[in-house]
């Protein structure tokens, strides 16, 4: 097999980063550079999107819970379904993380449960003291736009 071919079979990506200095080639393995200079491997992309997937439930369940507390008045039902919420993207980020970090070692994947329950953990209590101390404020919001 020449280069040619095996640069066909592989997926690959190319990109241009930030004001074009550097091209990038995602591939299955690991990001490197054109010039073949490993500089992320699989278990580095993992963790860093496991952890952005697992802190992006924080802005996704305040957004709901301010909003819909804004718009229906009630308070204890929709903070309960935004943690919830929470709870249920973490619970998705950590049955991904067992499925795609199996393959690389036990012991990363037994890791990552650990890193990901703590995650949602101080994700959860950041999300019940931030919404405790904005509900007076979401409360008169739903008083001034609609009268009641």
């Amino acid at each position: 097999m020449n280069k040619k071919d095996s640069m066909r079979q592989r997926f690959t990506l190319s990109s241009l980063l930030s004001f074009g200095m550097f091209f990038v080639s995602f591939e299955y393995r690991s990001i490197t550079l054109l010039k073949g200079v490993n500089a992320l491997s699989e278990a580095d992309l993992n963790v860093i999107f496991y952890t952005l997937f697992l802190l992006l439930g924080l802005p996704i369940s305040y957004k709901y819970a301010k909003f819909t507390v804004s718009h229906t008045g009630m308070v204890l039902p929709h903070f309960f379904v935004s943690l919830m919420l929470n709870l249920c993207i973490g619970s998705v980020g950590i049955v991904g993380w067992i499925f795609f970090s199996v393959r690389i070692s036990r012991a990363f994947t037994i890791g990552g449960i650990y890193l990901g329950a703590w995650i949602i953990s101080i994700s959860l209590v950041a999300l019940f003291v931030l919404l405790l101390v904005k509900r007076k404020s979401m409360i008169q919001r739903f008083h001034y736009q609609y009268g009641r």
